[in-house]
């Protein structure tokens, strides 16, 4: 959170969102439900600077899994 509040602050919103998005997922902090809560933090990241959230679909899943 210190790097995201600091030195990540120079970035673009949403790079800034992405970029957190992959270190939260790499830490993997929870048991269960990793994918879910990064996506409603990235999505609260990305609505409060007026952007829209993502949505990915499950036929999509795939793909961002292997965006990462």
């Amino acid at each position: 959170m210190e790097e995201y509040r600091g030195e990540m602050q120079h970035l673009y919103p949403a790079e800034r969102a992405a970029l957190f998005h992959l270190r939260f997922e790499s830490s993997h902090p929870l048991l269960d439900a990793n994918g879910r809560v990064g996506r409603l933090l990235v999505n609260l990241e990305l609505m409060n600077e007026g952007y829209s959230p993502i949505d990915i679909k499950i036929h999509d899943r795939a793909r961002y899994m292997t965006a990462f």
